[in-house]
């Protein structure tokens, strides 16, 4: 076997566990069920992971660590222009990666995240709380990170194709309890 077809060969390996871990939970999830939908062997997935929760934790850490670039990009001038710019991002990442952002939503305090990834999704919390306190968000930081983080989940599992700007112009009214 090829680098190249080992290389495609994990790739469709982390695809599939991917979608049924966002189809089906991870609990309702087994490395049968990966093999069979990867199309390998159940010996070809534990030669590239040592168990379950070593694919989930890789594709979990992936995740987090994309939503964290996007958290630290300064986005525009104003505080208005600023979060509808980090929506559109985390927006346009999230539904463009939808089983991945569905599955980090699902996967929030799962006893068998690392405590690597247990400390990254911190920082994503810290990082979305500092942000929004610096835009100047009438409703605790920390609130506004759930409501935030609770609205993205809900709406990409009900309505994928909604227009990223129409939410974040009514989030950002209701977050800053203006009516303009």
């Amino acid at each position: 076997m090829t680098t190249a077809d080992a290389d495609a060969t994990t790739q469709r390996i982390r695809s599939e566990a991917l979608r049924l871990f966002a189809e089906r939970g991870y609990g309702n999830t087994t490395i049968e069920h990966i093999s069979t939908g990867a199309g390998v062997g159940v010996a070809t997935i534990y030669r590239r992971w040592s168990d379950k929760a070593a694919i989930a934790n890789e594709l979990y850490r992936e995740g987090i660590d994309a939503m964290l670039s996007i958290l630290a990009e300064r986005h525009a001038d104003d505080h208005r222009s600023e979060f509808i710019a980090i929506w559109r991002d985390l927006w346009g990442w999230a539904s463009t990666n939808r089983d991945l952002s569905l599955f980090i939503s699902a996967s929030a305090g799962a006893p068998w995240l690392t405590k690597e990834n247990v400390a990254r999704k911190a920082e994503v919390s810290t990082g979305e709380i500092e942000t929004y306190a610096r835009l100047g968000i009438d409703a605790a930081p920390d609130f506004a990170a759930a409501l935030i983080g609770g609205t993205m989940a809900s709406v990409l599992a009900a309505e994928p194709d909604i227009e990223a700007d129409e939410v974040a112009e009514r989030l950002w009214r209701a977050l800053t309890l203006r009516s303009d």
